[in-house]
């Protein structure tokens, strides 16, 4: 008895080895294929315009850049002005720049961050954010800078400050 089960049961071993043979021999291999491509974008965004305005009938501005640039990279964008020609505490200039999104998607911006050349003394420097985070194509946003003279001095003064942020495409 025992060889006959055994019998039946190597019998059934080759016929489904012969069956699963037979069946590999005449199916055909399905090739599944694709490809993916993403499109090329343009994407820029730079400080697009500065303006400053001074308050107090003593400030004489005897220099004021707003050096516009690019850092050269994708997302980065900074900026660093000049103020020197403050008279009399108190006296101040407000810089408003404004960031324009030349690219082709939306554009998100990050966190600004500011540093100053460390004449804390004789500025005061104080720093505003984005109004809007998230800018469309050739959408804007604007942030303002307020520079107050602390304190005078026999010594003519100026200080720098410095803003970079970072701005990247939204994925849609």
């Amino acid at each position: 008895m025992k060889k006959r089960r055994t019998l039946i049961i190597s019998l059934l071993l080759v016929a489904a080895l012969a069956l699963g043979i037979g069946y590999a021999a005449t199916s055909e291999t399905l090739v599944w294929s694709g490809a993916a491509e993403n499109e090329a974008i343009t994407f820029s965004v730079k400080f697009s315009d500065a303006t400053e305005a001074v308050t107090a009938a003593s400030a004489e501005r005897e220099t004021i850049i707003a050096d516009l640039s690019d850092a050269g990279t994708p997302g980065g964008i900074t900026i660093t002005p000049e103020v020197a020609g403050l008279k009399e505490v108190g006296d101040m200039v407000v810089f408003t720049y404004t960031v324009t999104n030349y690219s082709d998607v939306d554009v998100k911006l990050g966190a600004l961050e500011f540093a100053n050349d460390g004449n804390n003394e004789y500025f005061s420097i104080e720093y505003g954010t984005w109004s809007e985070t998230e800018i469309a194509p050739n959408g804007t946003s604007v942030v303002t800078v307020t520079v107050k003279l602390a304190k005078v001095s026999d010594i003519a003064q100026s200080t720098t400050f410095t803003i970079n942020a970072l701005a990247e495409p939204v994925n849609s």
